[in-house]
Formats: structure tokens, sequence, C-alpha cells
């Protein structure tokens, strides 16, 4: 979906008065809650200090939702015993209140804290990570970001720090796997507040989109509903959990949702797609690339840029053969970037089959008059 017309859905059920907003942008201003972080003051924030929303937050209605997802949940005793020393809170340094959620994973032979960007921010930012050990007890400390993504749409909306050494037996990491449309999803994780590590909320779906490095799905938090609907700030970070041959495997991890609180089916989730972004961050961080860097669409790599390489054209083939007139990039009136393809070609509502091809040439005089073709078939 176009970002535009995502926040434009947002929007409009906003001024409708029966959706609630919260995630990727941060939950809603009007909500009374412990004062955590910066409180938002224009865009979409702006039309919602507008509207006539309250959310619940007070820790005994909010207990009575987690009770809710708890009991109505499927799997959901599974689901918290896989999940019980995985899912971990993130809170600012020197704050004990909840700012949100992440979860640990292995990868590449190390243990990962996994959380938004939006949240996490930039490799050297401080934040505070609680999880509870194997023994069953609860520990407390500061990580530093060692990588990062950046926030936006089919953009890996991931901030990473490795899990401090001692922690290293007191864990059960997940393990990642790619997203199944066809299965069942359900979420795990914590909302902002003081609440403690057994406050957990329980969130089920289906996935509608799973292509590029973000996904949607049908989203439903039992208990929340238009009387005392849940504050999801916080949620953020959250890990999406399907069951793979027989074990829960991480998928994805959500980043923001749209509630509509009478007819919860509508509802819908956004998340990262943790197979396809998860693995090429850590290699870039393990890994570096000193020379060059990637071409990207929708976060599929087509191919690696010399550093002296850059995009010259775009041409867009449609999979009956008709082609469209090619996009000089250089001329292209938005910024055109290499790592986000897709907003170059976003006006020509590509389907499956449609190939797009690169002419790429370097830079000097001698580079510019040879070149390279790079084809790449929409999946």
């Amino acid at each position: 979906m176009n970002r535009c017309v995502f926040v434009f859905l947002i929007s409009l059920a906003l001024l409708n008065g029966q959706w609630t907003v919260a995630g990727g942008i941060r939950g809603l201003k009007r909500v009374k809650r412990p004062r955590i972080g910066v409180e938002p003051r224009s865009g979409l924030h702006a039309l919602i200090k507008q509207q006539n929303i309250t959310a619940v937050t007070h820790a005994p209605s909010m207990r009575k939702i987690f009770n809710a997802t708890r009991y109505q949940v499927k799997n959901s005793k599974d689901l918290l015993k896989r999940t019980r020393h995985s899912v971990v809170q993130i809170s600012s340094p020197n704050h004990s209140a909840v700012l949100g959620t992440g979860f640990v994973f292995k990868e590449r032979k190390k243990i990962w804290i996994a959380m938004p960007f939006h949240l996490g921010g930039l490799s050297g930012t401080k934040r505070t990570v609680r999880l509870r050990k194997l023994d069953g007890s609860i520990a407390e400390q500061e990580v530093t970001i060692a990588l990062n993504g950046t926030a936006g749409w089919h953009s890996p909306d991931v901030s990473l720090a490795e899990l401090p050494k001692q922690w290293r037996n007191e864990v059960e990491p997940l393990e990642i796997a790619p997203a199944d449309r066809k299965a069942e999803t359900y979420s795990v994780g914590y909302v902002a507040g003081d609440f403690n590590m057994d406050d957990h909320v329980l969130a089920s779906g289906q996935f509608t989109h799973v292509d590029g490095q973000s996904m949607l799905r049908q989203f439903h938090i039992p208990g929340s509903t238009l009387e005392f609907p849940i504050s999801g700030n916080g949620y953020c970070g959250s890990v999406i959990l399907q069951r793979i041959n027989g074990e829960w495997k991480a998928v994805g991890m959500h980043n923001g949702h749209v509630l509509d609180l009478e007819n919860p089916a509508a509802s819908i989730a956004s998340s990262v797609n943790l197979a396809r972004t998860i693995p090429q961050l850590i290699d870039n961080y393990v890994h570096p690339i000193a020379m060059g860097h990637g071409l990207t669409f929708r976060g599929w790599e087509i191919t690696r840029l010399d550093v002296q390489e850059r995009v010259d054209t775009i041409t867009v083939i449609r999979a009956d053969g008709t082609q469209e007139a090619p996009i000089y990039v250089r001329n292209f009136a938005a910024p055109y970037s290499d790592a986000h393809v897709e907003q170059a070609v976003e006006d020509f509502d590509l389907q499956r089959g449609d190939k797009l091809i690169f002419s790429i040439k370097g830079r000097t005089e001698a580079q510019k008059r040879t070149s390279r073709e790079v084809e790449f078939v929409i999946p």
C-alpha cells in the first residue's frame, strides 16, 4: 500500500471518530499516561489531539485487557511459555516505565535484542532492557544500540543491540523464519506505562501482504472495546510468531497498527519482515562492505553498485510486453534512493511479472561511455 494512502486512511478513520491509533506514530496525544519521551506536536498527532478519543491506561482496566488476551487468544499458554525468556521490556535510561517492547533472537552465531528503530534509534543510543531469566528472576541492564535501519514504509524499522554476555545462558532466543501468508499469526508484547513482566498483551491475526521489508496483517486484541479501548502505545517491537514445523518461529516485528473498535476484524497492523531485514543488517555489520552499496527494491537486493557506478534510467516493461517511458532518475522530481527504488516507480502500480530494467553507468567521462543493464522481475 502506498504510504500516503495508508496515512490518508488513518486520517479519515480518525475523523470518523471510530479508530484509535498506536505504534509507529507514537500513540494518542490525549491519552492520560506517565510522561515518557517526547510528546507529539504536529502532523497526525495534531489531528489526533482534536479528536474526542480516550484510551484506557490505568492499571486495573489494563489488566482486565491483559487477562482477556491471555484467555481468549488461541495457543496463549504455549505462546507465553515460549516467549517468557525472550520477549523483553524497553525503557529509557533512568526511567522504570515501559517505553516499548523488544525480543531476543539468535542470528550469525550471536544473540541480539531487537526493537523498532523509532524506539531504539541510531547506533550509540542507550536503552534499558528488562527481562525474565531462566531462574525466574527479573534482570535489567542498559545496552547500546549497535546497528540500525531506518524508519518509513518498506524500510527496515529495526535497531539491534548485542545481548550482554552475562545473559547468554539466561534466555531462550527465538529463531527467525520467513513469514507464511496463509498461517495464523500471533504477537506477544507490552504496552507503555508502569507494568510488570507478566503484563503481556497478546494479539492474533492473518497476513494480507508479506512482500518486501514491511508486511500487513489483520489484527485483533481481545478485550479492547469501543467503551474501553487499549492504549497500544508501546506495543511496537512485539514479536510476531507462526508455528512452523511444530515450532514457534519469529517472522515479524510489530511496528504500528490502526484499530477499528466497532469492527475488530477490520483492524490492521504493519510489521517488519524479519527474514528480509535482519540478515542483511547483521551481515553488513559483521562483514562491513568498504566499497559500493546495494540497489534495492522493496527489500530485495537486485545488485551491488560499485562506488563509481550510478543508476541512469529505469524502464518498466509490463508482463504483456508493453514498455513504459524510461525514468531518468537524475531528473526525478523527488529525491532518488538506490536503497528504495520502489519510490521512483510507485506511480506505475507494478504487478507480479512486470520487469524493471536498470541502466547503470559510471561517474567519470570514460566510464559513462560504457554501461550495464540489470533486470528485475516483480515476484
